[in-house]
């Protein structure tokens, strides 16, 4: 139960700007009602000027890995390392001049590396599989002023899991990690959300608001003391609502995003041959996001961009309709990043970031772990013809604590993206 509700807190967060980047808020260019569009979307590609004139696309690898310098437990076990090699694909089609469509996906093999308490043993479990297919259709109804939003959540990922599985998933997938796909499937579902703009004299004001449907699925197939059994969790639906503010100051650009996330009741039952042995519903607490971006015109640069993201997820609903003690926590990302080169030729990029999660107090797992962690990352920008080569490499230096055992962790990664934007 409490894998799932941390699976489908995890999944919920790329509605909002605050986690993993994967909605990439410090590259968004566009106007405030952009802003608040490409928070709706799990799909990078989706924030953009205009529609496009012709597709474009982004396809590559990203290799992440966490080492813990102290093996943290887990069961009877402890955890060694962690990594994720994740091959992302994302397209951007304009149909017409005043509708896009864009899908994304991928396929990720993750590993987790485990030893005995005396540390004389080690064996590794691995997760492999696609994620599900995220599809959106974004359509201009009155020009900029009017944004229609459609999203399909295709249900192609992995959600029948055995029991290595369920283990892999529990510590690939742990939020504080961050690792690039850490769930695989989330079952069917889809989501409709409009945003309006307004000119405001010098500011461009959005309101958002979108409306999630979730259908059942099963995401646990394993053998329960031996016996087969089926966990079934129909996810609630959920409402997200953003808003968004945006303006210029002579060369530079300052832009806020605030973001409140609701959701209802989520049933799960766990069924056996014999009939049902655990059935119940939970609710998550409302989350409420904030994003700063300030992108600073500096004479020889291509960009230099302050992020600053806090997230913070109140407490839960139990199965006995109470509230969770120690069910509340608050995430905080800031990001800067600076671009040099000549557009459309050679250039390079440098990032630096840090975050702090304040984790979960409800157990003692690397799930609901606290952590800090610093980070940098340089990466290459290679024209080739119409595309872009970019590779990256990346290393974190934090502390990872689950209230059990604490314990310095690094991290290592690397990516190759070929880009058409």
């Amino acid at each position: 139960l409490h894998d799932s509700m941390r699976e489908r807190d995890d999944r919920t967060a790329s509605n909002t700007s605050a986690t993993r980047t994967r909605s990439r808020c410090a590259a968004l260019r566009g106007r405030a009602l952009l802003l608040v569009l490409g928070c709706f979307s799990a799909a990078t590609l989706g924030a953009q000027e205009a529609p496009l004139r012709r597709p474009a696309f982004q396809a590559g690898g990203v290799w992440e890995s966490w080492r813990f310098a102290t093996p943290l437990p887990v069961d009877t076990e402890r955890v060694e390392r962690i990594s994720q090699l994740s091959f992302p694909l994302g397209v951007v089609i304009p149909l017409g001049p005043r509708w896009t469509f864009d899908v994304s996906g991928a396929y990720a093999m993750g590993s987790v590396q485990l030893t005995d308490t005396t540390g004389a043993r080690t064996r590794t479990i691995d997760l492999r599989g696609p994620t599900d297919v995220k599809l959106r259709l974004v359509g201009h109804i009155v020009g900029d002023a009017l944004l229609l939003n459609l999203g399909l959540n295709a249900p192609t990922g992995l959600t029948r899991l055995g029991t290595e599985d369920v283990a892999a998933l529990r510590l690939i997938g742990a939020p504080p990690l961050r690792m690039p796909s850490p769930t695989l499937g989330n079952g069917l579902g889809g989501t409709a959300g409009l945003v309006l703009a307004q000119q405001a004299g010098a500011w461009a004001l959005a309101a958002g608001a979108a409306y999630e449907v979730r259908a059942s699925y099963t995401p646990i197939d394993a053998a329960v003391a031996g016996i087969a059994s089926t966990t079934e969790l129909d996810p609630s639906d959920a409402v997200h609502l953003s808003l968004g503010a945006d303006r210029l100051m002579g060369p530079h650009r300052l832009s806020f995003i605030a973001s409140y996330d609701l959701y209802g009741k989520d049933q799960i039952a766990l069924n056996s041959n014999g009939g049902a042995m655990l059935g119940g519903s939970y609710q998550l607490g409302p989350s409420v996001s904030g994003l700063m971006l300030l992108e600073l015109g500096v004479p020889g640069m291509q960009e230099l961009s302050l992020a600053l993201v806090n997230r913070y997820r109140s407490r839960y609903n139990g199965l006995d309709g109470h509230s969770v003690d120690g069910s509340s926590g608050n995430q905080f990302d800031a990001r800067l990043h600076a671009r040099f080169g000549v557009p459309r030729r050679f250039g390079w990029w440098l990032g630096i970031d840090g975050h702090v999660d304040t984790g979960l107090d409800v157990d003692q797992s690397l799930a609901t772990a606290a952590m800090s962690a610093v980070g940098g990352s340089l990466g290459l920008s290679l024209p080739l013809g119409a595309v872009a080569l970019e590779p990256a490499i990346r290393a974190s230096l934090g502390s990872v604590d689950t209230g059990a055992r604490s314990s310095r962790a690094t991290g290592l990664g690397a990516s190759l993206t070929i880009v058409r934007r």
